[in-house]
């Protein structure tokens, strides 16, 4: 495992170690995005119903990113503070890090 780091304002936060359910949530999270995309392009728009339900299940998968987001560097910092200091493809890219980071693919700073 690699280091990786996250700036959020003027902080920098780091974290080596990802843990063996991290690594399954980060997995998780990503396929369940993809399966709600997926059903997204399949979607009547008309449907209201199902719109806000896809809708919901991409804010959880948010919250889940997020939450993870702040277990892999200890809880150094809350989620509203990394929603508000990061844009979506940010956190996006974070998690792409850590699950890169799983595998060792992240170069050490």
């Amino acid at each position: 495992m690699k280091t990786l780091t996250l700036k959020l304002g003027e902080k920098i936060y780091t974290t080596g170690r990802i843990t063996a359910w991290q690594s399954r949530e980060a997995m998780a999270v990503e396929k369940d995005t993809l399966a709600v995309a997926r059903k997204g392009k399949e979607l009547d728009k008309n449907d209201l119903s199902s719109v806000e339900q896809m809708l919901q299940q991409f804010e959880d998968a948010s919250i889940r990113k997020a939450n993870l987001i702040c277990d892999v560097y200890g809880n150094k910092f809350t989620v509203d503070e990394l929603e508000k200091s990061l844009s979506n493809e940010e956190i996006e890219r974070c998690l792409v890090d850590i699950v890169n980071g799983i595998s060792g693919v992240v170069e050490k700073n």
